[in-house]
């Protein structure tokens, strides 16, 4: 597939804000931040996703699988397409 990714786990020891996956996929940084079907994302979570946007990377809160290959669809990187 070209990319890697890591699941982070809140704890205190980690800043507030953080992005639930981190990925590089095909070169192009994904950050996703996600959430339950009712969740809703922190002021702190929103700024911290605004700012890895700023830097270029393509970052959002998804909330089920079909949102996140959305994300990828529109970072142009063809994957997870033979999810359901």
């Amino acid at each position: 597939i070209g990319g890697y990714a890591i699941k982070t786990h809140g704890n205190r020891y980690q800043g507030s804000g953080n992005a639930d996956i981190f990925a590089c996929i095909k070169g192009r940084t994904v950050i996703i931040e996600t959430k339950t079907s009712k969740g809703k994302a922190s002021l702190v979570q929103v700024a911290e996703l605004d700012h890895w946007r700023e830097a270029g990377a393509i970052a959002d809160i998804c909330h089920n699988v079909i949102e996140v290959k959305a994300l990828f669809g529109v970072c142009d990187i063809g994957l997870l397409q033979d999810l359901s």
